[in-house]
């Protein structure tokens, strides 16, 4: 008797391409991840770079007024007015906020983010 040979794919084949279909998607995801990160890291140093600069500027316009004895801002609302609309840059990760240190460096609490 012989068996009669029907079109189509074989329960072995369909797991087999599901499984290497799997192993590739698990590679794409985590090399997305690691780009992802490392965008976060880039855009927060800039941030930082960019808070330093208007923390220049504040520098300079208080260096020219001998009555002031504070040289540096003490909070991020004094550094507002050199942004557009007042609007000061956040870090973009989910538990990265920025610090203020008293020579007038910017620094982010997430390790990864730092200058």
């Amino acid at each position: 008797m012989k068996l009669k040979q029907e079109p189509g794919f074989s329960l072995v084949e369909l797991i087999v391409v599901i499984v290497i279909t799997g192993i590739l998607a698990s590679a794409a995801i985590a090399r997305y991840k690691s780009l992802s990160d490392a965008t976060e890291a880039a855009t927060c140093k800039q941030n930082q770079f960019n808070l330093e600069t208007a923390q220049s500027f504040f520098y300079m316009d208080r260096y020219m007024d001998p009555d002031q004895t504070t040289r540096y801002a003490e909070s991020f609302e004094e550094l507002a007015p050199y942004f557009p609309e007042g609007r000061l840059p956040q870090c973009p990760s989910a538990n990265g906020e920025y610090l203020l240190l008293p020579n007038g460096v910017v620094d982010c609490t997430d390790a990864g983010h730092h200058r």
